[in-house]
């Protein structure tokens, strides 16, 4: 058996049809959001989002994270990523 991850991918979830149509026909850039240092256990997690501004990133984070997680770390400014960029975080037990 593989290892077990703690990885959750975003979802968005929204019933009425006029706002879905209305959020994919949205044409606006969209920029990744990146926190750093957050989400601590033994060492220090990353969040990233993909969201249109950074208003629309913090809300999808903190919807998105577990309700017992601490969301205040997430009011800090993330990094705003609209041009190539790699990162990468060594895995922890």
């Amino acid at each position: 058996m593989g290892a077990k991850s703690n990885r959750k991918e975003a979802t968005t979830h929204n019933d009425n049809p006029k706002e879905r149509v209305s959020i994919m026909n949205d044409k606006r850039t969209l920029k990744m959001y990146v926190w750093l240092n957050v989400l601590n256990s033994y060492g220090s997690g990353m969040a990233t989002v993909l969201a249109h501004d950074e208003d629309e990133a913090r809300k999808l984070i903190k919807d998105t994270l577990p309700v017992y997680t601490p969301k205040e770390e997430f009011d800090e400014k993330p990094l705003e990523i609209t041009e190539p960029k790699a990162f990468y975080i060594y895995g922890s037990d």
